[in-house]
């Protein structure tokens, strides 16, 4: 085997330099950075700023007018409010009013009215303010979202009540009502925890499948660069095929890793400096950085987040990652010149996109709500680069496991790539003719 990685170290060393130096991959790599580092401390001062605003207001609306276009009666707001909770209901005068929203506010001063409508077969209540030129935008905005919070239940309570429901009844019928899903002999499952496991799933998907797209294409094309050179013998007497196949795919995957760890970076730098400058700049006291950490805290606890799990995340999406590379590779080796590219592109393009179809529609990410992904979904090296990193994270992949996946991984790329390299040397001379897939078949068997 040593032999056979004659010329590696150069080869891997050259690409990578040449990767990471070109003008499109710094341009890339540093507008991202700049853009996530500043974009995400700006949109966090941005929240904190507004967080803090809304401790500043009270809820301060003395009277609203209430105009019914329903022909159902205004339902008497103040008392539905107290009765369900709703303290500025319950603190707020309530006006009935045959007159139009123009008319109260041009003539009675009115600073908001409320607009009973039906809209097809759904009611609408339109909130409107009038005259708060000397009220903030600000408190018009929480004064508006604090209507909103009691407008609508207070309004089904009256609709209850007028199709001849009972207090107790409409009280029964306006308890909340949960789902909890669980298993016989289980433990219920948490709907919060559920979502945060889809959408982590999901963003590994995606993240996936898009820089599969992304670097597979430029490999893919970058493979056969050598054998329209006419020093080609010169450079396959230097270095052997698998150094030469493998140090390319590997140097593309270790820039790709440099841009992710980049950019991470900076979405984590733009979190902390977010934080800094809403503390100092601002002034405030608890951050959205902080409000948001107590919420995410809440989500993942109980799930497989542990500094094992975590490390074996990132070996799963580098390995993931790698073997799609390793495919993209395999196509480029089939090739004679890089312009040919678009006609295998096929071979790590439909199973790829055939993995992604797979998962989504046919795992636990469909309507059935169970984020629990099947084993084989996690072992097989086409699926497990989408599902094994966040199965493990979220708990449902066990560490011992996703070892086993992360084996198959490894060893499933080192065959496609002791595959490339031999189709790579056996159709170095088909340089100009078109082969055939006999001549694809003898080349790899060598």
């Amino acid at each position: 085997m040593k032999n056979k990685m004659h010329g590696f170290k150069t080869v891997f060393s050259h690409n990578l330099g040449i990767h990471m130096k070109s003008k499109k991959y710094l341009a890339v790599t540093i507008i991202l950075a700049v853009f996530l580092l500043a974009g995400i401390s700006i949109f966090i001062m941005i929240m904190s700023d507004k967080n803090s605003r809304k401790d500043q207001y009270t809820y301060n609306v003395d009277k609203v007018y209430v105009v019914d276009e329903t022909g159902l009666g205004v339902p008497d707001y103040s008392t539905y409010g107290a009765a369900l909770g709703y303290e500025d209901a319950a603190d707020t005068e309530f006006v009935t009013s045959d007159k139009s929203p123009e008319e109260l506010v041009d003539t009675d001063g009115a600073q908001y009215v409320v607009v009973q409508k039906k809209s097809g077969d759904s009611f609408v209540l339109c909130v409107i303010f009038g005259n708060t030129d000397n009220v903030t935008d600000e408190q018009v905005d929480f004064n508006t979202a604090a209507m909103e919070e009691y407008l609508v239940p207070c309004f089904k309570t009256h609709l209850f009540q007028v199709s001849g429901l009972t207090g107790e009844q409409i009280v029964q019928v306006m308890l909340p009502t949960a789902i909890n899903v669980s298993k016989i002999g289980g433990e219920s499952e948490n709907q919060s925890k559920h979502i945060v496991a889809v959408i982590m799933m999901m963003a590994f998907v995606m993240i996936i499948y898009f820089a599969v797209l992304i670097y597979g294409q430029q490999i893919c094309a970058d493979v056969p660069m050598e054998k329209t050179s006419k020093l080609v013998e010169q450079i396959m007497m230097s270095v052997t095929p698998y150094a030469l196949v493998s140090g390319k795919i590997l140097a593309m995957v270790f820039a790709s890793v440099i841009q992710f760890i980049i950019w991470i970076g900076c979405i984590v730098g733009g979190v902390l400096l977010g934080d800094v400058l809403s503390k100092t700049v601002l002034g405030v006291d608890t951050s959205a950085v902080t409000t948001a950490l107590d919420l995410l805290r809440d989500w993942f606890d109980g799930m497989g987040f542990s500094g094992i799990s975590i490390v074996l995340a990132v070996l799963l999406f580098i390995a993931g990652l790698v073997f799609y590379l390793m495919l993209a590779g395999l196509a480029g080796s089939a090739l004679a010149r890089p312009e040919d590219a678009a006609n295998v592109q096929s071979i790590f393009i439909i199973p790829l996109v055939a993995a992604f179809m797979l998962v989504l529609f046919a795992s636990g990410l469909t309507a059935s709500g169970n984020y629990n992904i099947p084993l084989a979904y996690n072992l097989v090296p086409f699926s497990a680069a989408m599902t094994a990193p966040a199965s493990v994270l979220i708990g449902t992949l066990s560490v011992p496991m996703a070892i086993v996946s992360l084996i198959i991984s490894v060893v499933s790329g080192m065959i496609i790539l002791y595959v490339a390299a031999r189709l790579y040397k056996g159709m170095m001379f088909f340089n100009g003719k078109k082969a055939k897939l006999k001549d694809f078949i003898s080349a790899i068997k060598g």
